[in-house]
């Protein structure tokens, strides 16, 4: 009876590793399909597009602390509006940086969701993703934020 209950526990070990092994090399999967070379240009894009925005953004706030007749809600306001247009604008004018954006977004959404679904090693998936998501989320949720609202994803919203 022992031995039967030794090899029930040893059987059920080994299926958790293997299982585990399993969510593992699905980050893994996720990890090769990031350093290819139209996911590596699509970074390339939104990080060059948001470095562009962000000198842009720092000249305008610059421009806004030396007009004293704005109050500091209404230049509060008017950065917020600033940050939002460029972005958008941006996204609208630019196929590239939608495409790399679109491209961007959906990659991290299948990473987050395997994780979720616990299709993935979650901690795996944080150990590689989540710096580049949430930096990723921080530059561009002007548009994300708006592309919900155009879907009406109140599910997703950002």
């Amino acid at each position: 009876m022992l031995g039967a209950l030794t090899g029930a526990a040893f059987s059920g070990v080994q299926f958790l590793e293997a299982k585990n092994k399993d969510r593992i090399d699905r980050v893994f999967g996720y990890v090769s399909e990031f350093k290819t070379e139209s996911m590596m240009k699509s970074h390339a894009v939104v990080q060059a597009v948001s470095d562009s925005i962000t000198q842009q953004y720092q000249r305008y706030l610059r421009q806004l602390a030396r007009d004293n007749s704005l109050s500091a809600v209404q230049k509060r306001r008017l950065k917020t509006q600033f940050y939002f247009e460029a972005y958008i604008g941006t996204y609208q004018r630019s196929p590239e940086f939608s495409d790399a954006m679109g491209r961007l977004s959906l990659f991290y959404e299948e990473v987050a969701i395997c994780a979720q679904q616990q299709l993935c090693d979650a901690t795996t998936a944080r150990s590689f993703f989540q710096q580049g998501a949430s930096d990723f989320l921080d530059n561009t949720k002007p548009i994300l934020c708006e592309q919900r609202l155009v879907w009406n994803d109140q599910a997703g919203a950002v």
